[in-house]
């Protein structure tokens, strides 16, 4: 989705709870390093302007940096102090050579977008996590991907890997298909693949037990 679009790209990954947005918004960043990578909580305006408050506290590196971040934040009127901010972390991050920020967890597109950067703020990337499907409308996301529930395969090899440790091409004919028998009954989201599998292990249940 990215490599689609030339200039600065919002890509939004939209689905429900649970199925693993945000794990996926944080493999990217992994695997494609910049040199600031930053999450954003988006849930509500308070997490919002925390967050990117430790953004800016982050990027403040020099003394004279520090101090004016200082004096940004003892502002008492939100409207300027938010604009202030804001212009602060967009003048420290002209100057890194690229950027990644995950707004996560975004149900109102509104509250994020004085925070969502622009083509002056430098080269960066920005990926949006939403159970909101109305997001796909709105014209300031380039890209759109649905992230659905795992396949049978998918959700199989998950939980083989965190309750066993081992390949799945490794289990005996009997052990598969009572893990298959056993997978059919619970949601095929990640979260819920990994909390059985987790608690399974760790607890010594038996399927039928849990």
């Amino acid at each position: 989705a990215f490599s689609s679009h030339k200039e600065r790209a919002i890509v939004g990954l939209v689905g429900t709870g649970g199925v693993g947005k945000t794990t996926l918004a944080r493999a990217y960043a992994r695997a494609h390093p910049a040199s600031i990578v930053w999450e954003l909580n988006a849930e509500r305006a308070e997490t919002l302007l925390s967050t990117f408050n430790d953004l800016a506290c982050h990027l403040a590196q020099s003394s004279e940096q520090k101090t004016a971040l200082s004096e940004i934040n003892a502002l008492q009127d939100a409207p300027k102090h938010r604009k202030c901010l804001i212009q602060f972390v967009q003048d420290l991050l002209q100057k890194q050579s690229s950027w990644l920020f995950i707004f996560d967890n975004v149900d109102d597109l509104s509250l994020c977008r004085p925070f969502l950067p622009n083509r002056s703020w430098g080269e960066g990337k920005v990926i949006l996590t939403t159970r909101n499907q109305n997001m796909k409308q709105s014209p300031l996301i380039s890209s759109v991907l649905d992230v659905g529930e795992l396949s049978e395969e998918e959700a199989f090899i998950l939980f083989v890997t965190l309750f066993m440790g081992k390949d799945s091409s490794q289990l005996s004919i009997e052990k598969r298909q009572s893990i298959q028998a056993f997978l059919a009954q619970i949601p095929r989201y990640p979260l819920d693949i990994s909390l059985a599998a987790n608690y399974i292990r760790d607890a010594n249940l038996s399927f039928d037990h849990y």
